[in-house]
This record gives C-alpha cells, structure tokens and sequence, in this order.
C-alpha cells in the first residue's frame, strides 16, 4: 500500500461509523510506503467525529525524506516500528507511538493543539504554533535529539515521577535551565515547572525548590529572580521581579504595589484558584518572546487577574491562555501583542 499526494493530498481515514485498521491481519500483512509529503492519515470520519486509527505495519519511503501528516480529533497509533525518515506533521488529536522505534527517524512539527505519547526516541520535535501534551512511556527512554519551540507556543510534559536514564524525557545537552526551570512556557506533570535536572532529564521542581510568599513575606526583594508559590495572601510594599509564579493553595491572591511588575520568565501556573489570583498595579511579561503565558490546570474553577497586562517597554506582550480553568480579567489588558 502507497500514501502520496506530491502533486494533491491523499487521506487515509475512518470510513462511517467503524475506527481505521491499517495491516492488522498478522497473515495479510501489506507494505505501507509513503511516496509523497502531502499524504494525510487521520483520526477523524468523513462526518468529523473523533475515531481511532491504528497502524500495525511499518511506515517506509520509496525515498529518503517522505514526510506525513497525522491529524484528527481522535487517536493515531503507531504499533511498531517506522523507517521513513521525512517530516511527521502533527495537527491536532492525539499521536501515540508505541515502539521504540515509533519516531525514531523522523523529525515532529506541532501544527496545532495535540498530544504525543511517545514510547521511544524523538529524531525532533519542533513546536510551530498552539500547545503540545508530550508524554513519556513509563519505562521508556524518550530521549528528544533535537528541541525547538515558537514563540506563544505551549508545551506540557508528562512523565515518571523519579525520572531515570533511560525512564523519562531527556532534551538536548544544549538546552539548560533559567533560575532554575526550564522556562515559564513549560510544565511537568500538570502541577510544576519543568526543568533540566542533573541527570540532563526533564523532572518536575519540587516544592523546596520554591520560595513560597509565607517565606517572601511583603518584601520586594525577596521576589526577585525566583520561582514564587504563593502559599498564603500576601500585599507587597514594592515592585517585584519574580522568574516565575505557581499558585499551588486554593484562594491564594498576591497583592501588587503600582508600577510595573515583571514576570522574568513570562509564567504563571495555577493548580488551585478558588477565586485566587493577582491585584493591583501593572503585569508585564519579561521572556525574551514577549509571551506571559497562564496555565490554569485547576478544572472549572476562577482564577481572577485583576492586575493590568502591560507592554514591556517597547516590546509587546502576547498573553497564551492554556488549561481548562476560568481567567477573569477584570481590569482590562493593555498590551498591545496578540491573545492565544
């Protein structure tokens, strides 16, 4: 079986009501050759509803750098190992391979909102635009050769909770941490800020690694440059200059002194809200992109921004909105970078 579509897509998805099998009978197992980029295999119907599509057999090229598009609102699986080696598109849905060898020769770009489960090696993983859930097999190296992400992009990591060589996700040797995390567009597990830990594995910080504001106290300076966990309420006498924040004890607010308040990392991550938030004075983005990204992972509940979002000077602020949660603005934003 070929998948082309050089000179037009050709797609391969679920036909009406049943999920897409492709090589699933152990004694009619057929070739899968991609001899085009523009093929497509989807986890969607023709009708748009969410199905399950499952390649049991290789994905090989007729020659070098054959690329494919996976998308949909469903699950793709990759059952066994591939040897094509051009680009995997993933726009949206869920890509799980299951081999170690799954995405080992191909390099991924995140075109849209989606997830990858990823049982081995990643040759890249490129983040273009929207927001990524990678997950890691337990038990499984998901070691990332090659690492990029855009600017107003999101990535959430999920793995083991004791990462070890060879259990975990490992990045490139080149990407390190910034006071201490890995930046304030990633997180582990839904709960932390991921960061590079000494065995150059993704792991989530753990709450010593915080300074929480019962210990900041209303002192400025106490802020600056750190990973902030806003345990208790808290009205601070000054401007202050936090890498980070992570609202982790539901109704927790900060209240902020006028003038501008920077977020170095350009993150804030809320676990719990129950009506918690930030009020008062002014909130810039100070990531080198401009983005301030908010990750509201605490299901349904409100969490309010009642602090004004502000350009950094002559660079725009762009706010990335991610997670499930409620963000109530009831101060207005006026930053001039676009909303995600």
């Amino acid at each position: 079986m070929t998948l082309g579509g050089t000179n037009g897509t050709m797609v391969l998805r679920p036909y009406g009501s049943d999920n897409l099998a492709l090589g699933n009978n152990p004694s009619q197992r057929m070739f899968f050759t991609l001899t085009g980029t523009n093929g497509v295999i989807s986890s969607t119907d023709a009708s748009g509803v969410a199905r399950t599509t499952t390649v049991y057999v290789p994905i090989n090229e007729d020659q070098a750098g054959r690329g494919v598009t996976f998308d949909g609102l469903g699950t793709i699986t990759l059952a066994t190992n591939n040897t094509y080696s051009g680009t995997s598109w993933l726009n949206g849905g869920t890509l799980q391979a299951n081999d170690a060898g799954g995405l080992t020769n191909t390099s991924v770009e995140v075109l849209g909102s989606a997830t990858l489960k990823a049982g081995g090696p990643i040759k890249a993983l490129a983040v273009r635009t929207g927001q990524v859930n990678v997950q890691a097999t337990t038990g499984r190296d998901v070691t990332i050769s090659a690492f990029t992400h855009n600017s107003n992009t999101v990535t959430r990591f999920s793995g083991p909770a004791s990462p070890t060589l060879g259990n975990g996700i490992t990045l490139p040797s080149g990407i390190t941490n910034t006071n201490g995390i890995l930046g304030g567009y990633a997180t582990m597990n839904g709960s932390s800020w991921a960061y590079v830990n000494t065995n150059g594995m993704l792991d989530a910080l753990s709450a010593s690694a915080y300074v929480t504001s019962s210990v900041a106290g209303t002192v400025a300076a106490n802020y600056a440059n750190t990973n902030i966990d806003v345990d208790v309420n808290q009205t601070i006498t000054g401007i202050i200059t936090p890498n980070s924040l992570r609202f982790s004890v539901s109704g927790r607010s900060l209240n902020l002194a006028a003038g501008t308040n920077v977020i170095q990392s350009g993150g804030i991550l809320i676990t719990q809200a129950g009506n918690g938030g930030v009020n008062g004075g002014n909130v810039t983005s100070g990531s080198a992109d401009g983005s301030l990204t908010v990750f509201h992972e605490a299901g349904g509940s409100s969490w309010y921004f009642n602090s004004v979002l502000v350009d950094n000077g002559a660079q725009p602020v762009s706010l990335v909105l991610a997670g499930g949660g409620l963000l109530q603005a009831n101060n207005g934003y006026y930053h001039s970078g676009d909303t995600y």
